[in-house]
């Protein structure tokens, strides 16, 4: 039986990544060819056909030059286009990835930049949904300024946006209670929406903030890099550490490159990028405790910095320990 192809040890490194680069990329030019390809694909997955490779190549191939770009490689490599669905799809979603994107996008400028989902004053929410309202205008330019791979959701602009500046919406909110949660929103757009349908949406939510605070942290650390500063964001130690944990799909207690770009959270070159300023141990990987550096006030201390970061806020840390001098 011939061998599975399978690229999961090159999956994880940063570091690998380059070097295979490099070795084949003899004149250094920074591309590689088909021929190079297959040679190194041959290595790494033994009994690949020459045919699959040739798919493979036209996949990744997105500029048709006939070679492979440093970042097209690491696509390749990453995202490893032979990987097969396991199991049966589940049913299908009533409601779109994209519809379910254009309400976060109003959620998010409604509510202010919330790290995680939380809930909105109804006095905000009514004030949002108006047909001319700032927040929708704001919205809509938003959508209009996503590139060509986010076609989809132009096209659903004019539905949902529709379903948004209901006046049954509108009076929905407004007999609600003081706040107005995400669940409670969703439900209100969609009235009949499934129970499967619902945690769909919500799961959605969970990811588009978890991809939001992933580039603002992206964006802190560059420029901290850049300055020669340490790099700090402006998240409590609680919410990076939900962060993490929606973007850690396997619960392995790391950040793969593989994990932030399959998600969404990120470009391929910056996953990359993220990873290289915050990998420490350079295992390509960017473990939690890495990711609690960025928290405002760590000290070199493994211990008194693994208890900051992870229990900063939480009362199960004795006070007299915060009050002390290795803790400020």
């Amino acid at each position: 039986m011939a061998t599975k192809p399978c690229l999961d040890d090159v999956h994880m490194s940063v570091r690998k990544m380059k070097e295979i680069f490099r070795k084949y990329d003899l004149d250094g030019d920074g591309v590689i060819s088909q021929a190079q390809l297959e040679e190194i694909l041959q290595k790494i997955c033994p009994g690949l056909a020459k045919k699959e490779v040739d798919q493979m190549f036209r996949k990744i191939d997105k500029n048709n030059n006939g070679t492979l770009e440093y970042e097209e490689f690491v696509n390749l490599m990453f995202l490893d286009p032979t990987a097969k669905p396991i199991g049966k799809p589940p049913p299908a979603c009533t409601v779109s990835s994209e519809a379910a994107y254009i309400l976060f996008l109003l959620w998010e400028q409604t509510a202010g930049r919330q790290t995680r989902p939380g809930p909105v004053a109804k006095a905000k929410l009514a004030e949002a949904v108006q047909p001319y309202s700032r927040h929708l205008q704001v919205t809509k330019a938003r959508i209009s300024n996503l590139g060509e791979e986010h076609e989809e959701v132009r096209r659903a602009q004019d539905k949902v946006v529709h379903r948004i500046v209901s006046p049954q919406v509108l009076q929905k909110i407004e007999s609600s209670e003081d706040e107005v949660t995400q669940e409670m929103f969703v439900r209100m757009i969609w009235p009949k929406i499934r129970s499967f349908d619902l945690k769909y949406v919500l799961g959605c939510f969970r990811r588009f903030f978890a991809q939001e605070a992933l580039s603002r942290i992206l964006s802190s650390v560059t420029q901290a890099h850049k300055a020669g500063q340490r790099a700090e964001v402006g998240m409590s130690a609680g919410d990076l550490r939900w962060v993490f944990d929606v973007l850690d799909e396997d619960d392995d207690g790391t950040l793969s490159v593989r994990e932030m770009v399959q998600l969404g959270a990120l470009e391929v070159e910056d996953a990359i990028l993220l990873t290289e300023h915050l990998d420490k141990d350079e295992e390509g990987e960017i473990s939690l405790k890495e990711l609690m550096s960025l928290v405002g006030g760590f000290v070199g201390d493994d211990f008194s910095d693994s208890l900051k970061g992870m229990y900063a806020s939480s009362s199960m840390v004795p006070k007299e320990l915060w009050q002390s001098k290795s803790m400020r």
